[in-house]
Parts: C-alpha cells; sequence; structure tokens
C-alpha cells in the first residue's frame, strides 16, 4: 500500500526525470488536479487518470482505497512533491501510509541549462505568455523553448468533459451502425474525447466502418493516427466559408448516408454546420468537451506582470483565451504596453482580440502552434532590424 508523490515541472512536461517517467509509465492509476494529469498524460500509458476531489480529506481516501490493492498508485504534482503538496503528505503519513518521492526537475537549473544554446536562437530570451489550455500548452510551450523564447505558462481556459456524455456515447454507437457519412474533427480536443467515447462503448478504429473522415488542420490529422485513423481529408483552411468548401468538396465523394458527425466544443461557430446543412446533409453536432475557466492561483499578480510589460508577448489561441484575458482586467480592454506584442492563431481569434480592444501585432497563418511561432521570430526578426 504505497502511494507514489511525482513531480513535474510546470509547463514543462518534456523536463519530467527519467525516474518521474518511468514511475507513471508503470502505474495503473494517477490522481492529480487537472493541470497535472495533462502534464502527466505524455508519460503515462493505459492508467486510469483521476482528478484530484476537491476537499483534501476525500482525496486521501480515495488514494487509500486505490492503494490499498495492488494498483500502482501516483499523485503528481506540479512543483516539489515535498514543499508544494505539504497537506498531502502530512494527511498520507497521519493515515500511515507509506509514500515514494520522486522529486520534480529543478526548473532553475534546466533554464541555466539552456540558457547557453538559447543565446544564437531567432527568439532568445523573449519572455512569452502562453494562454492556452494546460493540455495544449505543452507543444506550443516546447516549439517556444526551441526557438530560444522562455515561455511562461498561465492557462487562462480548460478543458472540461462533455456535459452530455450519454449524446457522445449515443453517437458512437450510431456511427458503429453506419449511420454516418462522414466525421468531422476540428480539433485534437474531439478527437480524444470522441475516441474516449468509443472506448467506453467497447468500440475501436472499425465502428468508422465506410464513414470519412475530415480533419481540420495537421495537428488534428496526426491526433487521428495515434487512435489508428488516416484522414481522408486534411482541410487546409481553418475557419469560415473556405473550411466550409473544403469539407463540401471531401463529402462530394461520399456515398449513402447524408448525415455528418461534428463532435466538438459547446460552444463554436456555426458557418460550417450551416453550409454542410444547405447543401443538404444531416449535421449531428455532439458535445465531445466544454471550454471552462481554469482557477488563476495568482490573478493579482498575472495582471500586474501585463501591466508592467512584463512578457515581450502575449499568445491567444482561440477567442475563449481572449475573453479569459478581459475577464481578468474586469471586462474591460487590457491596458498592454507597447513593448508586448499581441500575436494570436487565425482571423476569427484576431477579430475577437480587435472586438475585445486589443491591437494585434501578428497573427499566424497557418493556424497552428508551428504558424504562431513563425509570426512571433518574424515579428521579433523585424523589430530588431529596425
Amino acid at each position: 500500500m504505497t502511494v507514489r508523490l511525482v513531480g513535474l515541472v510546470p509547463g514543462a512536461s518534456d523536463l519530467a526525470t527519467g525516474r518521474a517517467s518511468r514511475v507513471l509509465g508503470a502505474a495503473t492509476s494517477v490522481f492529480g488536479p487537472r493541470a497535472a494529469l495533462d502534464a502527466a498524460r505524455a508519460h503515462t500509458s493505459g492508467s486510469h487518470l483521476v482528478e484530484s476531489p476537491p476537499t483534501l480529506d476525500v482525496e486521501i481516501d480515495a488514494l487509500v482505497s486505490a492503494s490499498s490493492t495492488q494498483a500502482r498508485v501516483c499523485r503528481v504534482v506540479l512543483g516539489d512533491p515535498v514543499s508544494d503538496a505539504a497537506d498531502l503528505v502530512r494527511a498520507l503519513e497521519v493515515r500511515r501510509v507509506p509514500i515514494v518521492v520522486v522529486p520534480a526537475v529543478s526548473l532553475d537549473a534546466a533554464t541555466r541549462a539552456e540558457a547557453t544554446s538559447r543565446e544564437a536562437l531567432p527568439l532568445a530570451g523573449v519572455r512569452v505568455l502562453v494562454t492556452r489550455a494546460a493540455s495544449q500548452g505543452d507543444k506550443l510551450g516546447d516549439l517556444l523553448r526551441d526557438a530560444g523564447a522562455c515561455p511562461v505558462s498561465s492557462p487562462l481556459i480548460a478543458i472540461g468533459p462533455s456535459d452530455d456524455p450519454e449524446g457522445l456515447r449515443e453517437a458512437a454507437r450510431s456511427l458503429a451502425r453506419g449511420a454516418y457519412a462522414a466525421v468531422l474533427y476540428s480539433s485534437q480536443n474531439a478527437v480524444h474525447a470522441f475516441h474516449e467515447a468509443l472506448a467506453r462503448e467497447k468500440l475501436d478504429a472499425r465502428a468508422y466502418g465506410g464513414a470519412r473522415v475530415i480533419a481540420i488542420g495537421p495537428s488534428t490529422a496526426k491526433s487521428l493516427q495515434t487512435h489508428g485513423i488516416v484522414a481522408d481529408c486534411v482541410a487546409r483552411e481553418h475557419v469560415g466559408e473556405g473550411l466550409a468548401a473544403e469539407a463540401l468538396a471531401a463529402l462530394g465523394e461520399a456515398s449513402g448516408a447524408r448525415a455528418v458527425l461534428f463532435p466538438r466544443a459547446k460552444v463554436a461557430r456555426e458557418v460550417v454546420p450551416e453550409a454542410l446543412r444547405a447543401a443538404g446533409y444531416e449535421v449531428h453536432v455532439v458535445t465531445a468537451y466544454v471550454t471552462e475557466r481554469p482557477h488563476t492561483d495568482d490573478v493579482v499578480g498575472l495582471v500586474a506582470r501585463l501591466r508592467q510589460g512584463d512578457f515581450y508577448a502575449v499568445t491567444f489561441t482561440s477567442p475563449s483565451t481572449v475573453e479569459a484575458l478581459v475577464a481578468l482586467f474586469g471586462g474591460a480592454a487590457p491596458a498592454l504596453p507597447r513593448r508586448t506584442a499581441v500575436v494570436c492563431i487565425g482571423d476569427v481569434t484576431r477579430a475577437a482580440c480587435e472586438t475585445a480592444g486589443l491591437r494585434v501585432d501578428a497573427t499566424a497563418r497557418p493556424s497552428t502552434a508551428e504558424g504562431l511561432v513563425e509570426a512571433l521570430t518574424q515579428l521579433f526578426s523585424a523589430r530588431g532590424a529596425s
């Protein structure tokens, strides 16, 4: 009956120690706050991920219950397991639960080790605020670090489970029955959520049958590949009428059923569903996940840093990240210093920034994490040359 406390570096899950990666990979159950579980996901394989209950007592009961079997139980901590989870450690000790501590890499040490190699990189020393959900921020953070930047992760949104899980599972069953001519995916989150629903119904890639699979963007297509699915069409356009036209072109080759399954976020634009319906398709939109506002530990501190120009750039990857930042400023347009560049993914996010009263210094095209880093690189190269 042992609980392993595993430390991970906040915003940099790739900096996990080899031991932490091995322990998580062998775990049966992994407990932790949502952000910590998102960081641990890259190191787990078949583990049951359990979001920590809201109170310490309930969490301790859950850990004790899980560890009382032959299961290998881990509790993930963002930071140092002993100091950053001191209350948890004391509570486990009171219950006489054996603890194994797997320390995190020192972020300071990792930063110093990378500093010399960063100096010759295009974004060397550029401090960038990453506002996207923790489950998505690691990739952007990795790309920024590779370009020499110093990403600071402060997720302003979180990806939560569908508020209509039965609807999602029914869609999975309907797909297996051959009810759909095609399935349209607009994000990695939708891919993962729908395949979790398939798994709960004891279904796999065979459920697609003859349905065509349309992915929006290369990242979504890559996520499908991890589930054994190769997209029939990878749309180059990410928004609006261009995307609708590509989806219709791909569906033009579909035969039989005229129904299209579209698992997506609860709140999203209706351009594509409306275009498909206008073309005679029956579109079944199902909520795969919801976008939430996570608890921000230091709202006052983050707002102060933004006002002081502590960041050289702020990145926005969706309208919801823009709305969340505006909410931090009490609903008013954030007054960011001129030195702080605002860089966003795509025209929809750009429009959200402009509506909120934020100037936009650069827009990523294509609308990908790679495109965002390239837009930042070009912007700061131009600033350096001026």
